[in-house]
């Protein structure tokens, strides 16, 4: 990783094999379990320029993302002694113990995150279902919305009325649905 070109599209950023150097230096520390912010710290470089190192060079992106996944083990292992330690307060252990189980999800989802298991075994044959419904579209009685007055009961009509044609109607006016 020494000698990886950085390429930038700006012609104003300025990259010096001392910036990679300690870009790698942080990663290293929060792979062993040195928060972010105290990482980007002890280095003295802006996440901004950790971030556009980061970013233009693929092996850094990988070896971070590698650093993340370590972090997220460390603190996950601190759960446990925090819980043993009898001089924290109650509440105090357990506001440390729920950020990092946090913390473990947000950074590696696929070791620490909520799994949910959805197992579904039945089956369904889709000619039945239809028939199903075709029988309860039957049974139901229908509402002709269409009335005169307002004052006026809504007349109910059943399935024989809805579907029927021209010659089969019941000689009103007005057509069903």
């Amino acid at each position: 990783m020494k000698n990886a070109p950085i390429v930038f599209t700006r012609h104003d950023i300025a990259l010096t094999q001392t910036l990679v150097e300690e870009v790698e230096a942080v990663i290293h520390d929060i792979g062993n379990g040195l928060t972010y912010k105290g990482a980007l710290s002890k280095a003295n470089i802006s996440p901004f320029d950790f971030h556009r190192v980061v970013n233009h060079n693929p092996e850094l992106k990988q070896l971070y993302s590698l650093a993340k996944h370590s972090y997220a083990q460390c603190i996950a292992s601190e759960v446990v002694d925090i819980a043993d330690d009898r001089k924290l307060d109650y509440m105090r252990s357990k506001n440390m113990i729920d950020a990092r189980k946090w913390c473990s999800a947000k950074l590696d989802p696929a070791n620490f995150g909520d799994k949910m298991e959805i197992d579904i075994k039945r089956s369904v044959s889709l000619s039945e279902a239809l028939e199903e419904a075709k029988m309860r579209t039957v049974s139901s009685p229908r509402v002709d919305l269409k009335t005169t007055k307002a004052s006026q009961t809504t007349k109910i009509i059943g399935y024989d009325e809805l579907f029927a044609t021209d010659n089969e109607s019941d000689g009103g006016e007005d057509e069903p649905y």
